[in-house]
């Protein structure tokens, strides 16, 4: 649901734009409405408006005034402005302030409907457009929490699709766009990274060290270990200061 602010010094205007949005967007829109441009300010600064329409001329703030501060609590925000006069100072302003529309009240009635509605369709495409985007990067985040959860286990590309419904090619591709690093690379540095943990703080011997990080086999572990680090693991360890009688 998208929040929407009308403001306007004139109550029966705000009553008669309220039942204008009613009639057409029953659901789709939360309404706050004051006569108040004070109040309206304070609601502009106390959370974020997804679209304004407010009239131009009031005591204490004008629409500029409300504007220039929803814009800064709201980049993305849709503003109309509502005035009773085609005054070109206004127009002039208005597009100099970026607004989205600019309506005389006298029509109202046939423009604010339609107005909205481009509004609220070009509003849905952008949320559908950030959606996947959003979710491809939360998804991304759980695969690499669960291969760190994991590192013993099988973790093939099929292994990490079926865990997130993905598919695999898929999977691959956005997780080197998300991290910039290639998935195997990131399951490699991340075994690289628990084996040298395990060198440095346990007395398990190298091939046990190789079966906990997730290597298929000791001689595999030892090429990779020392391509990623320069030195073998026995080497490793030997460098941490470990006893002699673990060295093994």
């Amino acid at each position: 649901m998208y929040k929407i602010l009308l403001v306007d010094d004139e109550p029966e205007i705000l009553d008669y734009l309220h039942d204008i949005l009613a009639q057409h967007f029953a659901g789709t829109l939360d309404v706050t409405a004051t006569s108040y441009s004070g109040e309206a300010m304070d609601i502009i600064n106390a959370g974020k408006i997804d679209i304004l329409i407010t009239d131009i001329k009031m005591p204490e703030y004008t629409g500029f005034d409300l504007a220039e501060a929803a814009r800064g609590t709201n980049s993305d925000i849709k503003i109309v402005f509502l005035t009773g006069h085609a005054h070109f100072d206004y127009a002039h302003n208005a597009i100099k302030m970026g607004c989205d529309d600019y309506i005389l009240k006298t029509n109202a009635e046939s423009e604010i409907a339609a107005s909205i509605g481009k509004m609220l369709d070009v509003m849905a495409d952008v949320r559908e457009t950030d959606a996947p985007e959003i979710s491809d990067t939360e998804t991304m985040e759980y695969v690499k929490t669960y291969i760190l959860e994991h590192l013993g286990e099988d973790l093939s590309l099929q292994k990490l699709s079926d865990a997130v419904y993905y598919n695999p090619s898929y999977l691959s591709r956005i997780f080197k766009q998300s991290t910039g690093e290639a998935l195997s690379d990131f399951i490699i540095n991340a075994r690289i990274d628990k084996a040298k943990k395990l060198l440095r703080e346990t007395r398990l011997k190298i091939y046990e060290v190789s079966q906990q990080a997730g290597f298929e086999s000791v001689i595999y572990f030892n090429r990779m270990f020392k391509k990623k680090t320069e030195v073998s693991p026995k080497v490793y360890r030997q460098s941490q200061g470990m006893p002699n009688k673990f060295r093994k």
